[in-house]
């Protein structure tokens, strides 16, 4: 270990309620752009497939900070990433929101994905740290904070917009509680890390590629919540544009719950099983959203989603800790940046379906990806070389 890792380790409590809390500001910030698609959407006056394109640019953007994350914590630390990315992020979006060029907001939200991306690789690093100093399971409980902030940050921007309040001052009194939490968590976010044998970036190689795959699955039917939930809400189901976010912040709320109780899944079921009843959740609610005539069986399958998806990529990169094919951070930066690459396709695989087809035919494809999850994770719980164990 390294020396900054062992002196935070006799304060572990203020460690783990750091780490708890860069969680939730990065999902708080991350569904607070989720009320603000449909607007921009709106006020663009653009297609589906005009929306896409912006969608990727995010998925780009993200993607591409990623491949230089881990490479970046292994040298400098998780703090000061961390720090920089949160505050970008937090500038790019009232930015995003005050401009109307096409290629301008392009560009922009690529930039906003570069820095989500960074938030997501070094907030996994330090959980992954974390985990080890602390000796116990703490992957679900820090992924559930993600949730909820998530859910806080969807509730808290889609009822700032309900007040009348103008876009860019709803923004506004996110980014002041962004600034508080941001306070909280930075003094014992790690300095240092645990060393790799490289500081350069290392192609992925064995469980490292087959964790990342799996992650890229997951990943799709996350972004497509992000991205797609309200306009298929609006599009579908007539529901009122300050409303939109309804559909993720069921989603969210669900998968944060699922996350809360996913130490006692784990424990009582192994994480195999707890692997196969969580893609069969995500499939299952994604065949509902598909099937769905009425708004009550749409909000059903968002919570059916929710449940499912909880605890896959936490199960994924707890394992991405126990590997010793790479270095631990430059593992979860692979598998983030393979994963995130589903937040790349997901909105273009939509979106192209949504312009041909309609938006719940999208949902059906995403399903038939979900798929995969239940027949790698069947194949899984029979092996006694399990890939989580």
């Amino acid at each position: 270990m390294m020396t900054g890792i062992i002196k935070c380790s006799a304060n572990i409590g203020k460690l783990i309620s750091s780490t708890r809390i860069a969680f939730f500001v990065v999902g708080f910030i991350l569904a607070s752009w989720a009320p603000l698609i449909p607007i921009l959407k709106h006020k663009l006056e653009i297609s589906d497939g005009d929306l896409s394109i912006l969608l990727i640019a995010f998925g780009v953007g993200s993607i591409s900070s990623m491949f230089v994350s881990g490479v970046l914590a292994a040298k400098f630390g998780c703090r000061i990433i961390y720090l920089y990315s949160v505050i970008l992020a937090t500038v790019l979006l009232s930015v995003i929101m005050t401009i109307d060029n096409f290629l301008l907001i392009a560009l922009f939200i690529s930039l906003f994905g570069a820095s989500v991306g960074a938030m997501d690789v070094i907030v996994n690093i330090q959980a992954v740290q974390v985990e080890k100093i602390a000796d116990r399971s703490l992957m679900p409980r820090f992924h559930a904070l993600f949730s909820f902030g998530a859910f806080i940050g969807v509730c808290t921007t889609s009822l700032l917009l309900l007040t009348g309040l103008t876009v860019n001052l709803c923004l506004l009194l996110t980014a002041i509680i962004i600034a508080t939490l941001l306070r909280r968590s930075v003094p014992n976010i790690l300095r240092k890390v645990e060393s790799a044998s490289s500081n350069n970036f290392v192609f992925p190689k064995g469980k490292v590629i087959l964790l990342g795959l799996l992650c890229f699955i997951a990943y799709i039917v996350e972004g497509s919540m992000l991205d797609w939930s309200g306009v298929l809400l609006v599009d579908q189901h007539a529901v009122n544009l300050s409303y939109s976010g309804i559909g993720y912040a069921v989603f969210s709320v669900t998968m944060t719950i699922g996350r809360f109780y996913g130490g006692y899944f784990v424990d009582n079921f192994g994480k195999s099983k707890t692997f196969l009843i969580s893609s069969f959740l995500a499939f299952i609610g994604l065949i509902m959203l598909w099937l769905s005539s009425s708004l009550s069986i749409a909000v059903l399958a968002f919570l059916m989603i929710g449940l499912g998806v909880a605890n896959i990529a936490p199960l994924l990169f707890t394992a991405a800790g126990n590997q010793s094919v790479m270095p631990v951070t430059l593992a979860v930066a692979a598998i983030s940046t393979i994963g995130y690459s589903g937040i790349l396709m997901g909105p273009g695989i939509v979106g192209a379906i949504a312009h041909f087809s309609s938006i719940s035919d999208a949902f059906l494809v995403l399903a038939l990806f979900s798929s995969f999850l239940i027949v790698y994770s069947i194949k899984d719980t029979f092996k006694s070389n399990s890939l989580f164990k």
